[in-house]
């Protein structure tokens, strides 16, 4: 099986230190940090008199600490053994990081912008923040690298490439060309690049629900999700796999990660699929699907949602409740194929004797509902801040936890958590200042505007054509990336194409936001089929090909919702209640087209009627007739099939 470094680094076990002093180094910096954070988010420095801190100066100290974990847990090289000791390279590193993030504290706490308070000449000071914005971008591109591998560094340093010799490329594609001069002040000293939204979202929002995540996490919910949902439907048709659905959709949504679902969950999951006659290949898919769609289940959707907020510049209700209906079809079509799978085969369910008890799994971890509810309430109904309502809930639970002993917190174990908050905070930070390299050079040159244009003329005024060719670029965009770093690069790029067209900024941003999610399932790349291969003991392409068949709705339903807006809650009332009821008919025929099974086995005419029904409702107007046309019969045919079995056995 190849090598997936991409769900090693999301485990962050690449380059675990064997030394006690760095083990005990990195937990210290990982609580440093999550301190850090929540004392800023709660605005303590400036409750005890302190005075606030500006916001640059902020993402400037929190990627500080994290370009130092990044530089301790992942060696230079790929691969390289666990270590006793950092390398002399590495603790240069490490003190560069602290210069660069350093001079931008000092350079707006002490008001350095202003040349009269200091007596340094302007043109020694331009070449001092050359030489530390250089440094600054490289160190944010090779901790990238280190984490993630080089698909996101390598994206970021051709666009600060292409900054550079802008003036030297032909057609639509020439820009000036900038000095080092003028890119560094935009990418470094200035909130246009690397301490931009995208930084700005994580280490304020983001950083509050890794913190929340985390706390559940060590409490042991995710044992506590896998639980309820084989007691609530393990005794059903196909049980176990369907209570995969239940777990990933609780724990993924809030793990911000379809690779850390999968290794949380799947550990689980997986034995219980295998052991009612799944072959490893289906059990893997199954997990890898529920997984991916943990991230975008409301209410948190993997903390991209908050993301998707600020570049949307709408509240996050709407953009919750926008995502509600589709959600819910994605996960309805998984349901509906797990369940004409196991008819097909005639697999039955686990029996109550070998599943927990529903009241017994509740009495035992029903707090576990608590901090979700209290989440929920606080962000839709009162409005706290995010990363406010996370804090909050994380007090919930632990008071919670306080009445029941085998989960209570003690100090070493909020400290656990903590600590576990900052490492999982490496990718997300890494990531988000990478795309802010990304963002700041296509500010700069304009480029974003001419990607659009250009996928604009492609599609030759053909709304189809666009979102086809969007597709394809959100999957290529999205190999190798997790769910975060995976939408700001496809924000950037292509979304502004679809909104240039007309299409509404929500359905655009989700738009290639599900498709750029496609490629944690599709082949080649497909990590999350790589990752629980590892568990199920599958073939990671059969896995990925057959996770491919399950979750097709993360194909159709983007272009559902773009052609249907009512899925969205942008139509009225009866035109989103005729969207839906239409969108669940597809979903019910894709499914038994993807089976071959609906209510008894279907033929081959029959399948192939489904599928292009299925294919063909996505458009409104005439060719929505002729899908529900092309559904209908096959279904007749099916309840008169089913009726004449009926007859024969009695």
């Amino acid at each position: 099986m190849a090598k997936d470094t991409t769900a090693k680094n999301e485990a962050l076990e690449a380059g675990e230190p064997k030394s006690w002093m760095l083990t005990k180094g990195i937990f210290a910096i990982g609580v440093i940090f999550s301190v850090y954070h929540i004392l800023i988010i709660m605005n303590v420095f400036e409750w005890l008199g302190f005075g606030s801190i500006s916001a640059i100066s902020h993402r400037a100290i929190s990627l500080g600490l994290i370009l130092i974990m990044v530089i301790i847990l992942y060696p230079f090289k790929e691969g390289a053994s666990p270590r006793t000791s950092v390398p002399w390279m590495d603790y240069t590193l490490m003190g560069l990081s602290v210069i660069v993030c350093a001079y931008i504290v000092v350079y707006y706490e002490l008001g350095w912008m202003d040349p009269s308070l200091h007596g340094v000449s302007e043109q020694y000071r331009d070449t001092v923040e050359i030489i530390l914005g250089v440094t600054a971008i490289l160190l944010v591109l090779e901790a990238t690298r280190r984490v993630m591998g080089l698909a996101l560094p390598l994206i970021a340093f051709l666009f600060v490439l292409y900054t550079i010799f802008s003036n030297h490329f032909p057609g639509f594609l020439q820009a000036r060309g900038y000095s080092m001069t003028r890119i560094v002040g935009h990418l470094y000293i200035w909130s246009e690049g690397i301490w931009g939204v995208a930084m700005g979202v994580a280490a304020i929002t983001i950083v509050g629900f890794i913190i929340f995540s985390s706390f559940i996490t060590e409490t042991g919910a995710g044992n506590f999700f896998t639980d309820i949902a084989n007691a609530t439907l393990g005794t059903k048709r196909g049980g176990p796999a369907k209570a995969v659905i239940i777990s990933d959709a609780l724990f993924g949504m809030v793990s911000g990660s379809t690779t850390a679902s999968v290794m949380t969950t799947g550990v689980f999951t997986i034995p219980m699929m295998r052991k009612v006659g799944y072959s490893a290949n289906f059990a893997g898919a199954v997990e890898a699907v529920a997984a991916n769609g943990g991230q975008i289940m409301p209410p948190v959707m993997g903390a991209v949602v908050f993301i998707m907020c600020e570049f949307l510049q709408m509240p996050y209700r709407e953009v919750v409740l926008a995502s509600i209906i589709p959600a819910l079809l994605y996960w309805l079509v998984l349901y509906l194929t797990i369940d004409y799978n196991a008819a097909l085969q005639g697999m039955k369910g686990l029996s109550k004797a070998e599943l927990p008890s529903l009241s017994v799994v509740l009495k035992r971890g029903w707090f576990y509902f608590l901090p979700l509810i209290a989440l929920i309430y606080l962000l839709v109904v009162v409005a706290l801040s995010p990363e406010r309502s996370a804090l909050s809930a994380v007090v919930v639970l632990l008071v919670a936890c306080l009445f029941f002993k085998d989960v209570r917190m003690g100090p070493k174990r909020i400290l656990k958590a903590l600590a576990l908050a900052g490492r999982s905070m490496v990718l997300v930070t890494s990531a988000c200042a990478t795309a802010g390299i990304i963002i700041g050079c296509m500010t700069l040159t304009g480029l974003g505007s001419k990607l659009s244009t250009m996928l604009l003329t492609a599609a030759q005024g053909e709304m189809f054509l666009l979102l086809l060719f969007s597709a394809i670029a959100c999957y290529i965009l999205g190999m190798g990336m997790s769910s975060i770093p995976v939408y700001l690069t496809v924000a950037i790029l292509v979304a502004p194409a679809l909104v240039k067209f007309g299409i509404s900024p929500m359905a655009a941003h989700l738009f290639v936001f599900w498709w750029a999610l496609t490629s944690f399932i599709t082949p080649p790349v497909a990590i999350a089929a790589y990752a629980v291969a590892s568990l199920s003991g599958g073939d990671p392409f059969r896995t990925g090909f057959e996770a491919m068949r399950l979750g097709a709705g993360i194909y159709v339903i983007p272009f559902m919702f773009v052609y249907r807006p009512g899925l969205l809650l942008m139509d009225s009332v009866g035109g989103i209640v005729l969207a839906t009821v239409i969108c669940i008919l597809g979903v019910y025929a894709a499914a038994a087209a993807l089976t071959g099974y609906f209510l008894t086995k279907t033929k081959i005419w029959e399948r192939l009627s489904l599928f292009g029904g299925a294919l063909l409702i996505v458009f409104p107007g005439w060719m929505t007739w002729v899908g529900l046309i092309m559904i209908a019969i096959p279904m007749a045919t099916q309840v008169l099939a089913r009726k004449a079995l009926q007859k024969v056995a009695v």
